[in-house]
């Protein structure tokens, strides 16, 4: 099976996905059974694609749609991209394990639907991930939100109406003002949109003035990586089930934002090439990492204030979405190193972070942190798994988050600006402020009696009988759990490995 036929494979397998669950409505366990094994063969498909890229040094490019000389849509996977793939397709596979119990036990509506749309975002997706040009970056993008509008409207209600127009709305319009005409700008000035090794703009006669001006377009354009004021679609979008928002902050819609975002500087504009536009135009003083500073200790102190737990996770993506922003236009090598790191991370951090909290809504039917009083005592394992995610989104050593922190701070100490170290070390004081009281609340008070009274996790692993999946018999707890066990361990172990190789 040669290169192109693999990637191929790996875009269309969720798509056929999606489209394959509906027709087993009827058939018990089909839609999780489907999705999760479509994620693991995605998975190991990504990584013989990946054996290919990395160890033979070679760009597979592939048009699948042509307009003309300048306008075609193609997919080209570079290491950028298929390592993103890998990491969008193995946590869907974990996530579809997490909602097969969450799903059941929230009893929620419509879950063939859920596990339908939940497939196709993952298609447009990866359709970002191997997008070869801005055009089909885009096409993608707008797919994307257009996909899980329906995953965040699941429980849609007069309540969350308003919620869930914000989500549409602001993604929408800011991608089709902002985000298109920078593209648009970017084919005027430089007659392509391809991406290309350190970037198309230093070949051009634009302004470094104009230069900015796009780059700020496509910073704000692209609202999935939720630079405020521009975010207000990511806590809007709490309405929706947890594995959605697991979905929407880990696996799919931020990460995407994230990564395109990186992937333009990189093979837009090129480092190199805005380097020297903001030594030109701002005097050697880098005023970029302004804008995502503000977003990374504003939403920090949001973040504070929030009883609700999905609320406060919700304000904490945002701030933490912004190290990465920051880290990108900190505009030295090692600090991209710690932007892409940094992507990885927090996905693995967050994802876990909400797993546990749909865990504790299900299970114990608190969403406030004020009700989460020596929970830990009943929700052992829920507990474990968000203290180590919470550990890694503070930068603790021995996690993950550790490791992306260094190489960000590594990056910004090289680049010899103040300003963003003093942002990131404030920054990680607030991430400690607010995540540390739940785990000390949670393992150092008594449990209140309400919550004792309501969580069902004496047998955690004893078979459950639920009416609406055909007498199919189901611990309750025990999906999330192996969810969350699988991504507070990788956490633990690549943050460990990584220090451990980092000395010897």
């Amino acid at each position: 099976m040669n290169l192109h036929t693999l990637i191929y494979l790996i875009v269309l397998i969720p798509l056929c996905t999606a489209i394959i669950i509906p027709l087993f409505k009827k058939i018990p366990n089909t839609a999780e059974s489907i999705s999760i094994v479509a994620g693991f063969i995605n998975t190991i498909l990504c990584i013989i694609v990946a054996k290919n890229i990395f160890f033979s040094a070679m760009e597979s490019k592939i048009t699948f749609a042509y307009i003309n000389n300048y306008i075609n849509f193609n997919f080209a996977v570079d290491n950028f991209g298929i390592l993103f793939a890998i990491l969008v397709n193995f946590l869907w596979s974990v996530t579809i394990i997490y909602a097969t119990g969450y799903m059941r036990s929230h009893n929620e509506k419509n879950q063939t639907r859920f596990y339908s749309f939940f497939a196709l975002a993952i298609f447009c997706t990866l359709g970002v991930a191997f997008s070869g040009n801005l055009f089909t970056l885009f096409m993608f993008y707008e797919l994307l939100t257009l996909s899980t509008f329906p995953l965040v409207a699941h429980n849609l209600n007069d309540k969350t109406r308003k919620n869930v127009n914000t989500y549409i709305a602001v993604l929408v319009i800011s991608s089709l003002t902002l985000f298109l005409s920078a593209i648009m700008l970017t084919f005027v000035y430089t007659g392509t949109t391809e991406f290309t090794s350190g970037g198309i703009f230093k070949n051009s006669s634009i302004s470094g003035y104009t230069a900015i001006l796009i780059l700020l377009l496509f910073m704000f354009g692209i609202a999935k990586v939720a630079v405020m004021p521009l975010h207000k679609w990511l806590p809007a979008a709490m309405v929706a089930p947890t594995p959605v928002s697991a979905l929407l902050h880990a696996v799919a819609v931020v990460k995407s934002g994230a990564f395109a975002f990186i992937k333009i500087v990189i093979m837009i504009f090129g480092i190199d090439y805005l380097s020297d536009v903001v030594k030109i135009t701002m005097n050697g003083v880098n005023w970029l990492v302004v804008i995502p500073s503000i977003t990374i200790i504003w939403a920090s102190i949001i973040a504070l204030f929030q009883d609700n737990l999905k609320r406060r996770l919700a304000y904490s993506t945002i701030s933490q979405l912004s190290y990465i922003v920051l880290a990108t236009v900190v505009l030295t090598p090692i600090s991209l190193d710690g932007a892409v790191y940094h992507l990885f991370a927090h996905a693995f951090g967050k994802i876990t972070l909400f797993f546990a909290a749909g865990s504790i809504i299900v299970l114990a039917h608190k969403e406030n942190v004020s009700e989460l009083g020596g929970i830990a005592k009943k929700m052992p394992i829920t507990m474990f798994a968000f203290t180590v995610g919470a550990f890694s989104m503070i930068g603790l050593p021995f996690t993950i988050g550790f490791v992306s922190k260094v190489y960000i701070l590594k990056g910004i100490i090289e680049s010899k600006q103040i300003f963003p170290l003093i942002v990131i070390i404030l920054s990680t004081i607030l991430n400690a402020l607010y995540f540390i009281p739940i785990i000390f609340k949670a393992y150092s008070t008594e449990i209140q009696p309400a919550i004792a009274k309501n969580i069902d996790t004496e047998d955690r692993f004893e078979d459950h009988y639920n009416k609406d999946h055909s007498g199919h018999h189901f611990g309750k707890s025990m999906p999330m759990d192996i969810a969350m066990i699988i991504t507070s361990s990788i956490i633990l172990l690549v943050g460990t490995a990584s220090i451990v190789l980092e000395i010897f």
